[in-house]
């Protein structure tokens, strides 16, 4: 897991937070756990996480972790996807 500091917090709750900018785990150990795992280890817990989902994917691990997630966009006009 790879993990920045920023202040960036969307949610407002913290002037200081980690965002993880990336999990990964090789592919055939996926569907393991194994990411779950490192969002629930005590590590993680004692830091102020923060993470911006790329994918359904993405977002259901974290929302399985219970972490509150931004969906990303990609830089394209929002009125055409609408």
């Amino acid at each position: 897991m790879l993990l920045h500091k920023t202040d960036f917090d969307p949610f407002h709750r913290t002037s200081f937070r980690y965002l993880i900018d990336f999990v990964f785990v090789p592919e055939e150990l996926r569907r393991t756990g194994i990411a779950y795992n490192m969002l629930t280890s005590p590590l993680a817990y004692r830091l102020d996480l923060c993470a911006v989902t790329s994918n359904e994917e993405s977002d259901a691990l974290f929302k399985k972790a219970c972490f509150e997630t931004i969906t990303g966009i990609s830089l394209r006009d929002k009125r055409k996807m609408e």
